[in-house]
């Protein structure tokens, strides 16, 4: 069995739809696609968009004190 690759815009199309309440199976169903295909490109998706930077910066007096010592 060869691995199914899914677009962008089926993935998209996907989250959408898991998002206005259909189930996986009937959305799998629809789009001929295994419920585990659905949970997996659900998932890499939203990992994907998710994903944030978190910085923090220095107030001038920590840089101050690193400056003295």
């Amino acid at each position: 069995m060869q691995r199914k690759a899914i677009s962008l815009d089926m993935e998209l199309q996907i989250l959408c739809r898991l998002e206005t309440g259909e189930r996986k199976v009937s959305v799998g169903a629809s789009l001929n696609l295994t419920t585990s295909m659905i949970i997996k490109s659900s998932a890499s998706t939203a990992s994907y968009l998710s994903t944030t930077k978190v910085t923090r910066s220095k107030t001038h007096l920590f840089q101050e004190m690193e400056r003295r010592l």
